[in-house]
């Protein structure tokens, strides 16, 4: 059986490139998975990647000829 290595706050805001206190703010807003057995956040990575991955902006045919 796998384990997880959970994130704490500091890795978890290093993962997803954000200062700490941003991260802060996610959480209060319940925008983004955390687990909370105590006191400490902890992050999961897989979860975190699926957070972002959620986020993905699509580009339409018009958009991508402007970009070139």
């Amino acid at each position: 059986m796998e384990t997880t290595k959970f994130l704490n706050v500091e890795e978890a805001a290093k993962y997803l490139g954000v200062h700490k206190n941003s991260l802060y703010q996610l959480v209060r807003r319940h925008r983004i998975p955390y687990y909370k057995p105590g006191r400490k956040l902890f992050f999961d990575p897989i979860e975190l990647e699926e957070y972002i991955r959620a986020g993905r902006v699509e580009f339409n045919e018009k958009q991508k000829s402007e970009v070139t």
